[in-house]
């Protein structure tokens, strides 16, 4: 089951210091119940000030990175496909520095900005799904498989991300926030955050999630066959 966020100021929020500069990445999967306005995936920001900082959220039927210090405020949209509501998809953003970030939709569909944007890392403090930190704009849509690092992926992880595949099994040693969104169970798997709620967020059908397991090894079985060893496709 995924999380759904609805127009009643309902998200989740935690504090958050793990991944507070760039390079940084942010990918989930959502859907869109309504395709009007700015609507807020994930972001990190300060909550003095309630400033979003690094942020992932969708308008105009695009996704987008959303990077501002106090001040200034740059972005990146996706590029090609545009979104339907009642469809699920990926969305991911990187922001490789303080000159450079791109936005994707469903692992490509890549958008890019090089305007300059200074955010200050001490400023963060705490990370959002569903909502603004600075505004109380809805998100109303389903959210699931929230994953943060504090590395730049490529454009190839994030194409693996882009089918669906956990953010678990994408340069696992920088991811530091994993949150699954199944039924109502709002913890980080990473570092065992466990996540403050705002209204009633509710519980929808998950969407389908792929876990590539440990390669087993060969070794001969009853009748003299073969078990082959490989990477082996979970699905949830």
């Amino acid at each position: 089951m995924s999380r759904s966020f609805h127009p009643v100021d309902e998200f989740l929020y935690s504090a958050f210091t793990a991944a507070n500069d760039s390079p940084i990445s942010m990918s989930c999967l959502f859907k869109m119940d309504v395709l009007t306005l700015w609507r807020p995936l994930v972001n990190v920001g300060a909550s003095v000030g309630n400033i979003t900082i690094y942020s992932l959220v969708f308008n105009s039927s695009r996704v987008k990175v959303y990077t501002r210090s106090v001040s200034t405020v740059r972005q990146a949209s996706s590029t090609g496909a545009t979104i339907s509501a009642g469809v699920w998809y990926h969305g991911g953003m990187i922001n490789y520095n303080d000159n450079s970030r791109a936005a994707f939709l469903n692992g490509g569909n890549k958008g890019t900005d090089a305007s300059n944007v200074n955010p200050d890392p001490v400023l963060i403090d705490q990370v959002m799904i569903g909502r603004w930190s600075q505004l109380a704009s809805s998100l109303d849509a389903d959210v699931a498989e929230v994953g943060i690092w504090n590395a730049a992926l490529t454009d190839a992880e994030m194409a693996i991300l882009g089918k669906h595949v956990s953010p678990l099994c994408v340069r696992p040693q920088n991811l530091v926030f994993y949150m699954p969104l199944i039924r109502d169970n709002d913890e980080d798997l990473i570092g065992r955050i466990s996540m403050g709620t705002s209204g009633t967020p509710g519980v929808r059908v998950h969407p389908r999630v792929f876990y590539i397991a440990p390669p087993s090894i060969s070794h001969l079985v009853s009748g003299g066959a073969v078990e082959k060893y490989g990477p082996r496709i979970q699905v949830i």
